[in-house]
């Protein structure tokens, strides 16, 4: 159970991790999300870590130097992205067509992937990013997000098909 309340904002209408504010703050509520994430690298035994952009890969690059782990970065922006990007298309409660990617060879075959974002909700962005590293030859060995969906769980864990943790449910 967290220790503090997570900084939110609402975006339509709905509440929503305030990333901006949770890491402007060196306060302890910061350092306990980022040595959660660590144990949960460490626990699932892995030797990469994903992060997805725009705000997975700030928590997900402190992981990884404090596991000494490898780092990888999810773009959003696929344009780009070298040719021999593998990329994914999916769609969102909200928008369609969304597109996310990774360069070849960032995710070396049998690499035992852990996927960070700062929330998940339909588990739709993760998911793609899931079959990503699968084609790239990894293992996603799980996912984690600072808020997550209680409401949308089972649908996100069923899209990324690896357990997912998540600091706070909403």
């Amino acid at each position: 159970m967290p220790s503090a309340d997570l900084p939110l904002r609402f975006v339509s209408g709905r509440p929503t991790l305030d990333s901006d504010a949770l890491l402007a703050n060196a306060d302890p509520l910061r350092a306990e999300i980022y040595a959660w994430l660590a144990e949960r690298c460490r626990s699932n035994d892995a030797s990469l870590v994903v992060g997805l952009e725009s705000w997975g890969y700030l928590f997900a690059a402190p992981t990884a130097l404090a596991t000494g782990v490898g780092l990888a970065v999810a773009r959003r922006r696929v344009d780009r992205l070298g040719e021999e990007a593998v990329t994914m298309t999916y769609d969102m409660n909200r928008a369609q067509g969304n597109a996310i990617g990774m360069e070849r060879g960032v995710v070396q075959p049998g690499a035992r992937a852990l996927l960070v974002d700062d929330s998940v909700v339909s588990g739709r962005t993760l998911g793609a990013v899931a079959k990503i590293v699968e084609e790239l030859q990894g293992e996603v060995v799980g996912a984690c997000a600072i808020t997550g969906s209680r409401a949308h769980e089972a649908e996100a864990r069923q899209a990324i098909g690896a357990p997912l943790h998540c600091y706070r449910w909403a």
